[in-house]
């Protein structure tokens, strides 16, 4: 009897001690997978990027930590609404920065100014509060004091613009902002404070990080201004008189005004082409090209840009016998307002024909007015 209570005693005892290990095993895969519910995946954080002024650590960017610590920080600003994972991110990698492995981006210890660089924190933590990596693109990592304002041509190393179409205060400070946003300027860093059709001059304003002026140079925005073209301008008559007429405008933005566009400008030249045709007799008769670069049946001289031209006749063409005809063109410039001019050609042809023959009268011509420029 003692022999089977002892052997009962350590059957208890097995079963107790298999219940106790299934259960602590339990126990473990339970805990395990209530931490694996609230880690984080950091691949699926996404953080704006943007300017973050490193000039209070630059004597420590051999100091990882401090660097990193110093960059997660400058983030939060950038990032309010969506920096709850970001601020655990900062809080773990403060207290136990070895379970992290960081790929920092490379820093502004000499130029002040290093753009769209991007740096990845990989997790290596025994415990699962994160997964995967983070990612952190488009940083401005800038190394300047605050109180020391650095020179604007810094920041806008981009001062050349060859391609201009319209010229404006607006239009010129997109460009600049578009060609130089990389090296980290802003809107608000900079003013025109003098603008001319050749250059301008922009100025640091008072609230910005920055000092001096940079000159803006750019080429002639009026270099191609367009062209005017008429259609077939045709009269055709029998027994009677009849005339015919086309006008077409072009009209020229003048964003700084006219007082400004004059102290550059005062003349206006152009290329006309073209033909005259009429169905006279003999040599009198017949298709004329008009061209004047080779002066062929055009009457040319530039236009006075300082007030308004009267109608400058650029051809003529007249046929008289029993019947006749003519053919005829006009240019004119005239200020429509402080900052528009408007250029006109004007096309006309007229005929008559008498009833006394058999014959009609018929004259046509076109005319384009291209190659403008003002000088």
């Amino acid at each position: 009897m003692k022999h089977l209570l002892n052997i009962f005693s350590v059957v208890a005892l097995a079963t107790s001690t298999a219940s106790a290990t299934l259960i602590k095993d339990y126990n473990f895969s339970e805990n395990t997978l209530l931490n694996r519910s609230s880690t984080i995946d950091l691949e699926n954080v996404n953080l704006n990027g943007g300017e973050i002024n490193l000039y209070k650590i630059k004597d420590k960017f051999d100091d990882d930590a401090i660097v990193t610590k110093t960059i997660l920080m400058g983030l939060l600003p950038l990032n309010k609404g969506n920096d709850a994972e970001l601020k655990k991110v900062i809080a773990n990698s403060t207290k136990n920065f070895d379970n992290w492995i960081v790929d920092l981006p490379e820093l502004p210890e000499l130029e002040h100014v290093i753009n769209n660089v991007s740096m990845t924190l990989l997790y290596v933590g025994s415990d699962y509060e994160f997964e995967n990596y983070l990612t952190i693109n488009d940083l401005i990592l800038t190394n300047y004091s605050l109180n020391e304002k650095q020179d604007l041509n810094n920041v806008v190393k981009e001062n050349i613009f060859n391609d201009l179409k319209v010229l404006s205060e607006t239009s010129l400070t997109d460009e600049i902002i578009k060609a130089n946003s990389k090296y980290g300027v802003k809107r608000e860093d900079f003013e025109i404070s003098e603008i001319w059709y050749d250059y301008a001059i922009i100025s640091a304003t008072e609230t910005s990080n920055y000092k001096g002026n940079v000159t803006i140079i750019y080429n002639d925005v009026y270099e191609k201004v367009g062209h005017i073209e008429s259609g077939v301008v045709k009269t055709n008559v029998y027994n009677s008189h009849h005339e015919d007429a086309e006008v077409k405008t072009l009209d020229v933005d003048v964003a700084l005004g006219k007082e400004a566009f004059l102290k550059k400008y005062s003349s206006m030249s152009y290329v006309v082409t073209g033909y005259t045709d009429n169905n006279g007799r003999g040599e009198e008769g017949g298709r004329r090209e008009l061209n004047s670069i080779t002066g062929e049946n055009v009457t040319y001289k530039d236009l006075n840009l300082k007030s308004n031209s009267d109608n400058n006749v650029i051809f003529t063409r007249d046929y008289s016998s029993t019947n006749w005809n003519k053919a005829r063109g006009e240019i004119s410039v005239r200020w429509i307002s402080d900052k528009k001019i408007e250029i006109q050609l004007v096309v006309h042809t007229e005929a008559w024909a008498t009833a006394w023959n058999a014959y009609w009268s018929r004259v046509e011509a076109q005319a384009m007015i291209s190659e403008i420029k003002f000088f």
